[in-house]
């Protein structure tokens, strides 16, 4: 399993203590040894950069941490390596999201399609919008 290495806060209230996602999901998936032990979970620690045109850039350098279970010692054992250098440019999904709303506003004007469809569009349509709205809020 591989993801981002995301810290999150404590959900203890006051709490200032940062627990890592990627630990957390390595504790569950290896549960004490009685769950899945022969997987490996790995987090990545790296900056994003949002460019001017809305994608993002992963930056390079950062950190890659391997955790594992160590059935001789009964646990969770973890390895921190240095990640590759190089930059990627992350492809966002929603970025022809509006045209994609004008392009369905169309069809559902159009006289060549059924009230059915029409329902059909327009729920479709209504979802991309309000992912749409969700995107705007997140930039």
């Amino acid at each position: 399993m591989v993801g981002c290495e995301t810290d999150r806060p404590s959900s203890g209230g006051t709490s200032a203590a940062i627990t890592s996602l990627a630990q957390s999901v390595a504790k569950r998936l290896y549960d004490s040894g009685n769950g899945t032990i022969n997987a490996e979970v790995t987090g990545r620690t790296t900056q994003i950069e949002v460019n001017a045109d809305g994608t993002k850039t992963m930056l390079t350098g950062g950190t890659k941490t391997i955790y594992s279970w160590d059935t001789d010692k009964g646990e969770i054992t973890q390895k921190t390596e240095t990640v590759k250098s190089h930059s990627e440019v992350l492809r966002n999904p929603l970025v022809n999201l509006n045209e994609e709303i004008q392009r369905l506003e169309e069809l559902l004007m159009s006289k060549k399609i059924t009230s059915k469809s029409k329902l059909s569009i327009f729920i479709f349509y209504l979802t991309l919008f309000i992912l749409f709205v969700k995107y705007e809020k997140m930039i």
